[in-house]
């Protein structure tokens, strides 16, 4: 399931500054590398997230602003969505909102101490 059942952070990047581009690297346990490079545009669809989601990275066209958005704990759980425009789970005003957050398909966490933390950088 490519979904998250809850979120934060969410990002709206602004694509209409610029071409904007988008680099993400992850796979099922790292067996089968999924690796993704593009434009980041609102309707971008190989932004992967769920099981096969992982480190993203969005960057300048000259390459001289990156921000990096990687899971810093729980990884088998903590998942990306990129909303596209005809998501229909998506926010019409917000088009291209990547959400990072706990994988769709959990409906219970059994660990009180549990936590889902990601880093920006």
């Amino acid at each position: 399931m490519n979904d998250v059942a809850t979120s934060y952070p969410s990002l709206v990047p602004n694509v209409y500054e610029g071409p904007a581009g988008f680099w993400t690297f992850g796979g099922r346990m790292a067996g089968t590398p999924c690796i993704s490079i593009g434009r980041l545009l609102p309707n971008t669809s190989t932004i992967r997230g769920g099981n096969y989601g992982g480190v993203l990275a969005l960057f300048s066209e000259a390459g001289d602003e990156v921000v990096v958005v990687s899971a810093l704990n729980s990884f088998m759980v903590n998942s990306l969505v990129h909303r596209r425009n005809d998501d229909p789970q998506g926010d019409d005003s917000h088009p291209g909102t990547l959400d990072f957050g706990l994988l769709g398909s959990i409906r219970q966490i059994d660990d009180p101490d549990f936590t889902l933390e990601t880093v920006l950088l």
